[in-house]
């Protein structure tokens, strides 16, 4: 999951239906002759009093990088969608929010469109000035309401809305507010206990990706938090996210803290913010802040309306007024521990036996050796059994078990070596399906042909939790009949 700040970008198609800007203000009328460049200035072209964007230094569509302005502008013209939009007519507060659409395509430049495993596509906002406001070790507060504005059921299975991420390229982001279909609203956290720092450059370490030939750089532990369950969000009501993060590299000294609509949903101590390892610059290991739409699933329809982005030091400067909040009864609530919705340390081979302990931080000019054949998490040399069951929605006493094979992996590439049950999922289909795994997650495609059901391209990500890899989809057979199809991959 993890994104470089040089593929931060978008730019949104030449029509922009009835709303136009004149002197910085939203207009209605006749469409501006030039809508690209009016959306790529500072806060998507908003006058200063609108608080949809309310960031010191501006955010903006674009990120200032040499040739992505012509991509974006080739791509733009290619659709049949605006991917940015002014929303006038839902809002969370006053009379604008931003309407976030991402089609089919895929919308990205080489680095997001033409991955070796699967294509990412984005639409999303950072900072202008990141080094200015970005701080190491720094206490900040952000908020945002977002709504998902299409059918839900439209969305692909994993989709960020918002990232905290380093001004690093060669680092993952700290957090991640994720949206995981059929589960709910999820903070992602991947600072916990730091890196793994390896002697050569990783293509699947989370951070630098196929620009920079891949990461020194790998994550060790990965945790997920539930906010928010799916129920609530596929009613496609407003919801408030209010953040309070002390970035530390020490986890004695950082700690976060999550409202959802007010309510103090987790309050978590522990390492927030990467460490400043050899070859990086200690002044530019800083925080910055992402947001808008960022997914792996290319082949849906996101429609995602986000409205009161504000990022600062100090809670009351947020304008949680807006919103009817107390920055004072904020701060009084408690909350009880919440145990992670996941949590999973990142296995390695054992030649990766080190960690940040055993790293010499006196040397920052120190450079690292290239080597893309291996993988952050090697699946190779084991057997792994796969197991399919299928059950209606709210009927517990329907589940059974439509397929078990056994599967091993090869560079990541999965293949079944030994075929179990084919009663109901025929072995020749699931011959077909492609079993990939990238950034810890498998992801498994293919169509989908069982009697009953309709023919359906399927993709399902599996998310580790512990020593098992575990997804749903949910399908409707031809009587309209909703199921669920789980697939769970373990070791043995």
């Amino acid at each position: 999951m993890k994104t470089l700040l040089t593929l931060l970008l978008l730019i949104p198609s030449l029509s922009f239906g009835a709303v136009t800007f004149k002197n910085g203000k939203i207009q209605d009328g006749e469409i501006l002759g030039k809508p690209l460049e009016v959306f790529l200035k500072e806060n998507a072209g908003l006058d200063k009093s609108d608080t949809t964007i309310n960031i010191i230094g501006g955010a903006e569509l674009l990120g200032k990088y040499d040739g992505t302005y012509d991509v974006y502008k080739k791509i733009s013209e290619s659709l049949d969608y605006n991917i940015l939009e002014i929303e006038k007519n839902d809002t969370r507060f006053g009379e604008t929010a931003l309407r976030f659409k991402l089609g089919k395509e895929c919308v990205g430049i080489v680095q997001d469109c033409e991955r070796s495993t699967r294509p990412y596509s984005r639409a999303e906002f950072n900072l202008i000035r990141a080094d200015d406001f970005g701080r190491n070790r720094d206490n900040i507060w952000a908020s945002f309401s977002f709504k998902i504005f299409n059918d839900p059921n439209e969305w692909s299975d994993y989709v960020n809305i918002q990232q905290w991420q380093n001004v690093v390229g060669d680092y993952s982001p700290m957090f991640r507010t994720v949206i995981i279909k059929d589960v709910g609203l999820i903070l992602a956290n991947e600072t916990s206990k730091g890196y793994k720092v390896i002697d050569y450059k990783d293509k699947r370490c989370l951070g630098g990706g196929s620009k920079y030939g891949g990461s020194s750089f790998c994550v060790a532990n990965f945790k997920e938090y539930k906010l928010l369950d799916w129920n609530e969000l596929i009613k496609r009501k407003w919801v408030d996210v209010i953040y309070n993060i002390k970035f530390h590299d020490d986890p004695n000294q950082g700690y976060f803290k999550v409202w959802i609509n007010g309510e103090l949903i987790l309050d978590e101590k522990g390492q927030t913010m990467w460490k400043t390892y050899p070859g990086v610059r200690k002044e530019t290991n800083k925080w910055t802040y992402n947001f808008g739409i960022y997914t792996s699933g290319v082949g849906f329809i996101h429609e995602l309306l986000l409205d009161e982005v504000s990022v600062s030091r100090s809670c009351d400067k947020l304008k949680l007024e807006n919103l009817n909040y107390d920055c004072q009864k904020l701060l009084s609530q408690t909350t009880q521990k919440k145990e992670p919705y996941t949590d999973y340390d990142v296995n390695y081979t054992d030649d990766d036996d080190y960690t940040d302990d055993d790293i010499d931080y006196t040397d920052e000019n120190n450079e690292t050796n290239s080597n893309d054949d291996e993988d952050i998490i090697n699946l190779d040399q084991n057997n792994y059994e796969i197991e399919w069951t299928l059950e209606e929605v709210g009927n517990l006493d329907s589940k059974k078990i439509i397929a078990k094979d056994i599967l091993t992996f090869d560079s990541n590439i999965g293949s079944i070596i030994e075929f179990g049950d084919d009663e109901y999922l025929s072995k020749n289909i699931r011959t077909k399906f492609n079993y990939v795994l990238v950034d810890r997650i498998i992801s498994i495609s293919g169509n989908f042909e069982i009697e009953g059901f309709d023919n359906k391209e399927l993709l399902i990500q599996l998310l580790k939790s512990g020593e098992i890899f575990k997804g749903e989809k949910r399908l409707n057979d031809k009587k309209g009949q909703a199921h669920k199809v789980k697939i769970k991959i373990k070791k043995i």
